[in-house]
């Protein structure tokens, strides 16, 4: 019965004919009468109060939020409700201990935030900002220059068209768009052009996920010259579980052709020649028909310390050079940093011969960027809080072949410190 009179009295104050705080002193007059004629107890119309007080504010705040609902469907546009905001900073210390030149200390930043918006169901728009001095493969911006101030450049500016959940199409200035491993590519890269993503339809219970990315880029427009650098590019490859351990393998071939490098002067490509062979005048002297295969396995719990690992392994053959054509990599991580105390530390050793790879885009931290170095990289994260971790990345390189007779080497160390949003 007590159950009853809540949701009448309940409804009385809510709708009175007279507004809701007179209906509400009006039901606290009837829950007294009730009371004065042993109908309800004291403790049980306190009780009816206390439940009619919770259940009013409920209605109250579902009221609120069906009202905001309301104005931001007429109010706000769906594109502004479709936006996310990201980006990332990073203090770094760095030390590199060179037997060719001087050590170098310095200290460094990295800032980079962006948004991704969708005017439509299908259609993406994304663009992202970030420090550096518009190089090819870093967004670092050294502490230097009389506390000058320092630069922001478009590091992404791209369209992406969904028409389907396992197609997407890009064109601008985005990420990379094959699976790649820093053999190749230095994460910092962002071409320019277009790119054709295939993968598995969403849902789909397959037993082998094949996947197909191509992609079409401008390296460089050289004025009045019909020949400009270019890039085109292809990749397929699979994603796959182990039966009976529950790990995941990633297959993948790419090919690429640089076209138009072979005779090009180094001087009139950004970031050249970085490694590569050039001949008396100063020109490329191979051309870049790389073909890249990696391979990744990943593993979601090893035994007895409870953390994820990941083991990889990358080789590249340049076919269009006349020596000093291949490069490996392999290496293994374990752990994942989310949440403070979370960690992870790795291990790579890398091999990358002169003409095996288009130095303007290789690792800019291995070796001091571009091609001819072999050596290993140690690395280990420490989660300090939700989305915030330290790191320290410790590389030991030396060249492939001696300079000068010197057989030069380059060890670097990197302490950072990342947030992310």
């Amino acid at each position: 019965m007590v159950r009853k009179l809540q949701m009448l009295l309940l409804a009385l104050a809510l709708v009175g004919p007279v507004g809701p705080a007179f209906a509400a002193s009006e039901v606290d007059s009837l829950l007294n009468k009730l009371v004065e004629k042993g109908v309800l107890s004291v403790t049980e119309a306190q009780e009816v109060r206390n439940d009619m007080a919770a259940e009013a504010k409920g209605l109250a705040k579902a009221r609120e939020a069906e009202i905001k609902a309301y104005a931001q469907k007429k109010l706000i546009p769906s594109w502004v409700m479709n936006t996310k905001w990201f980006g990332d900073f990073r203090l770094r210390f760095e030390s590199q201990l060179k037997n060719y030149a001087k050590d170098r200390n310095r200290e460094r930043f990295r800032l980079r935030f962006g948004f991704k918006t969708k005017p439509t169901d299908n259609v993406e728009v994304g663009v992202r900002v970030a420090s550096g001095a518009q190089e090819v493969t870093s967004t670092n911006q050294s502490f230097t220059d009389t506390f000058s101030n320092k630069p922001l450049d478009i590091d992404k500016a791209y369209l992406k068209y969904s028409p389907f959940d396992w197609m997407s199409m890009t064109g601008g200035k985005m990420g990379i768009p094959f699976e790649n491993t820093d053999l190749v590519w230095d994460g910092d890269v962002t071409p320019e052009g277009a790119a054709l993503n295939l993968t598995t339809p969403e849902g789909a219970e397959w037993p082998i996920k094949p996947f197909v990315n191509l992609g079409a880029f401008r390296v460089d427009e050289l004025s009045g010259d019909a020949g400009d650098p270019g890039l085109f590019g292809i990749q397929g490859g699979a994603e796959m579980k182990v039966p009976g351990l529950g790990w995941s393998w990633m297959p993948a071939v790419a090919y690429y052709d640089w076209t138009g490098i072979r005779g090009q002067n180094t001087a009139g490509i950004t970031n050249a020649p970085s490694g590569n062979t050039r001949k008396a005048a100063g020109s490329f002297r191979d051309d870049f028909d790389v073909v890249d295969v990696m391979s990744q396995i990943k593993i979601p719990e090893i035994p007895v310390i409870g953390k994820p690992a990941k083991l990889f392994a990358d080789y590249a053959y340049n076919i269009a050079a006349a020596d000093d054509d291949g490069a490996y990599q392999f290496g293994v991580s374990v752990g994942k940093v989310k949440k403070f105390g979370d960690w992870e530390a790795s291990y790579a050793y890398k091999r990358l011969e002169s003409d095996a790879v288009f130095g303007a885009v290789t690792d800019s931290d291995f070796g001091g960027g571009g091609t001819g170095h072999k050596g290993h990289k140690f690395g280990a994260k420490l989660g300090l809080a939700k989305n915030w971790y330290a790191q320290v990345t410790y590389f030991r390189v030396e060249d492939l072949e001696p300079t000068s007779g010197l057989e030069r080497r380059n060890n670097t160390l990197q302490l950072d410190t990342v947030v992310k949003w």
